[in-house]
């Protein structure tokens, strides 16, 4: 049964276009497997090298340990001894991260027990260290209360020695013996001062001196109480001594020991995760050439089944089809059929049915005539079946193409040396071709900084900020930003609604603006015609959040429901189609999709094919106790007023700012001219006339507040002294309208501009 199925022409190209579409199965499993394989061994590698950093770490913070120690054997610094407590809980976390290294990577037993080897160490450390302490805090004990005490004790009896001495004239040389008695107690206590500073041979040899002669001195003198005081004083002198040898062994021989074993088994722990390292970047380059091979087996593969199909193909189809077609030329023109048209009757497939039917033709001219319909048809089959195998195999092409443009080596690297290289000392032609390079590195750039925002999506470490901001503001800046595309392909870009309970909010002002320019840009993209609406509202949800929903429409090209189902896939785009005209790497929508999820969101798509989308998403945002925004109502008619001002300055740095600030004026029926900072600002002062200065307060250089005393000061001349200025900041906290006053302005716009309130501001300055 199998036989006769096969001799059948259309199982067999069945079977042919199966093998084919079997191999390209086979190709995207073998790329993908050793991609998975890559990523893997990539991310091992990673944590590896991780980890030989923390514990190539170790072998400094113990030498910073021991440095510390004996800093703080000298001063007793508490910020020093704070220092010491950070780098042992550092080391305590590294070797923690270490030890959790060891047992993933089973590397061995040995090395556990070098780590426990190295906890034991570090804890004698600790427990020596503690000692120290201890043993410093007794020395300063003893000689603040007990040496001092008895050397001003010696110094108060040597001087009422003195004295009775003195009133005694009858002692001969008593007088001298006591005034040496005098200095040499002196220079004892000086000695021992010497000797708690700096404890060393040198000054205990000077003190046990010095204590000698006031011994010998006094002796003769038999003074009460004296050489009880010096017996006391030698005794705990003596202790102190051992005190200190007894905190210095510790500090140089057993915590300086315990310190150079710890660097021993670190050093000894470092060169096995290199070793391990150098492992895993051996097996990662296995894979590498593993990957390698395999592709190049599959290529092959395919390339020799390709053409093996493609010589059946034409060895059981297309050339018997020519010898038909030669055979039924020959019987429409009524040639003879010889030798050279002879057919193959024996065949049990449809080309042999033909043969047999032509061989008939002269007797049955109506069969033949049928006959000859019949192969024309089959001919238009196989040439479409052609057709579609001429397009698989483009398809793979194509396939293989993208592949090999997708995938390069990062361009980070060549984007940051390309930097480098613009800082060195170049030509006017090399910085052209540094410029030029720079262009194509940024292009580059872009389609991998879309993977990269969407690999560190999914791997959890984009971090979403929580700032106050003002809504309005950012979807106004966006929907300046967006005009100007959407007005090359004369598109109307509209806020159809927008209603917020309140303007301030709490967020990521960055990644909202990120998802408006997505969506708006994707909405220009794939319109030709029409508009872009979109409709915003913000509402409270409870007493600590509010949710932010908008809907961006547009009258594009829409899409099927079949499209929509895969529109937030990574990659995916409506078809092969609409990468090529429009081009994109089908992530955008997906880094969307996950932003909104990231900020407690969702997105949705509702699309009609060939009428147009619209995507609808949501956000929650944290609800800040005061709405810095002014509350006026936005919604009143602007005033037919007559704003006679003849020139107005307007100091803005922000280019966005700038184009808000000039559009509202020009509703006004006003212009403005622009200075970027304070110094521009004086500068056309003084070589223009103004009526009106409309002011920013932050900008660099000068700030609006310096460029108002300056102008106050007179120094844009005399007929600017006494100008109108009114602030138009985004300082909208409370005292920021103090500040503009208390500095010299007039009046007080808080930003973002109202027209109405504009218009309120200007009419209550014009000029008399």
């Amino acid at each position: 049964m199998v036989s006769a199925m096969f001799r059948s022409l259309k199982a067999q190209l069945i079977f042919s276009l199966t093998i084919i579409i079997l191999l390209f199965i086979g190709q995207e499993t073998v790329s993908y497997q050793s991609q998975k394989l890559f990523v893997t061994g990539l991310t091992s590698n990673q944590e590896i090298v991780d980890t030989v950093v923390q514990v190539k770490t170790l072998e400094k913070d113990v030498l910073d340990l021991q440095r510390n120690v004996l800093i703080y054997k000298e001063n007793q610094a508490p910020s020093v001894l704070k220092r010491l407590n950070d780098i042992m809980s550092s080391v305590t976390r590294k070797l923690d991260i270490t030890s959790l290294f060891i047992n993933r990577y089973n590397i061995g037993t040995n090395q556990q027990v070098a780590i426990e080897s190295m906890r034991n160490h570090l804890k004698a450390y600790r427990e020596n260290f503690d000692s120290v302490v201890l043993l410093i805090d007794k020395k300063s004990e003893l000689f603040n209360k007990t040496i001092v005490t008895q050397l001003n004790h010696l110094t108060s009896i040597t001087a009422e020695a003195s004295n009775g001495i003195h009133l005694n004239q009858s002692i001969q040389n008593a007088d001298l013996t006591t005034k040496r008695l005098g200095d040499l107690t002196s220079a004892l206590q000086l000695a021992a001062y010497q000797y708690f500073i700096l404890p060393n041979t040198e000054n205990i040899m000077n003190f046990q001196h010095i204590f000698s002669q006031v011994e010998s001195t006094a002796a003769p003198l038999n003074i009460n109480g004296f050489t009880s005081t010096l017996t006391t004083l030698s005794s705990d002198f003596k202790l102190l001594t051992q005190v200190t040898r007894n905190y210095n062994y510790l500090v140089n021989v057993v915590m300086s020991g315990s310190a150079n074993e710890f660097l021993y088994l670190a050093k000894n722990l470092s060169e096995v995760a290199l070793t391990h390292l150098n492992s895993s970047n051996a097996h990662l380059n296995t894979l590498v050439d593993e990957s390698i091979v395999r592709g190049n087996i599959m290529f092959i593969l395919g390339i020799f089944l390709t053409s093996l199909i493609t010589v059946y193909i034409l060895k059981r189809l297309i050339f018997p089809i020519e010898k038909v077609t030669q055979v039924f030329d020959a019987l429409a023109e009524n040639k003879i059929i010889n030798e050279q048209f002879e057919l193959n009757v024996n065949r049990a497939d449809e080309i042999g049915h033909l043969m047999k039917s032509a061989s008939i033709f002269q007797l049955k001219n109506q069969q033949t005539n049928d006959l000859l319909i019949q192969s024309q048809q089959l001919n238009q089959q196989l040439v479409l079946s052609q057709k579609k195998a001429e397009q698989a195999t483009k398809a793979k092409s194509m396939f293989l193409a993208n592949m090999s443009h997708e995938i390069r080596t990062p361009m980070n690297g060549v984007v940051g040396m390309l930097s480098l290289l613009s800082n060195t000392p170049l030509n006017d032609e090399q910085k052209e071709y540094i410029n030029l390079v720079n262009s194509s590195s940024e292009s580059l750039l872009t389609l991998i900084n879309s993977i990269l925002d969407y690999s560190k999506i999914e791997s959890g470490k984009l971090e979403i900020e929580s700032i106050h901001f003002n809504i309005a503001d950012i979807i106004n800046e966006v929907v300046i930003i967006m005009n100007a595309l959407a007005e090359k392909k004369s598109l109307a870009l509209n806020i159809k609604s927008m209603s917020l309970c309140q303007e301030t909010v709490i967020g990521d002002p960055t990644r909202l603006k990120q998802i408006l320019i997505n969506l708006i840009s994707n909405a220009i993209k794939f319109t030709e015609q029409g508009s872009i609406d979109l409709e915003v509202e913000l509402i409270v949800i409870d007493k600590e959040k509010l949710n932010f929903s908008c809907k961006v429409s547009d009258s594009g090209i829409g899409l099927s429901k079949e499209q929509q189902q895969n529109i937030f896939t990574p990659f995916s785009q409506a078809d092969n189609s609409t990468t090529r005209k429009y081009g994109g790497t089908g992530l955008g929508l997906t880094i969307v999709k996950q932003l909104c999820e990231l900020m407690s969101g969702d997105i949705k798509i509702n699309s009609t094919l060939d009428k147009g989308s619209c995507f609808a998403f949501n956000l929650v945002y944290g609800k800040p106790e005061n709405d810095i925004a002014d509350s006026t109502d936005k919604n009143v008619a602007i005033k037919n007023v007559n704003l006679s001002f003849k020139k107005i300055l307007l100091v803005e740095d922000n280019r966005i700012n700038q184009i808000v600030a000039t559009k509202i004026l020009s509703k006004l029926k006003l212009t403005a001219d622009i200075a970027v900072n304070g110094i521009n600002a004086l500068e056309k002062l003084n070589s223009t006339s103004y009526d009106l200065i409309l002011m920013d307060c932050q900008m660099p250089e000068m700030d609006g507040y310096q460029t108002t005393e300056a102008i106050r000061a007179g120094q844009a001349g005399k007929e600017h002294q006494d100008i109108a200025i009114i602030a138009m900041t985004a300082n909208a906290m409370k005292g920021d309208k103090e500040k503009c006053l208390s500095a010299g302005m007039n009046d007080y716009l808080a930003k973002p501009i109202d027209i109405i309130k504009l218009q309120q501001k200007l009419t209550n300055w014009i000029p008399s």
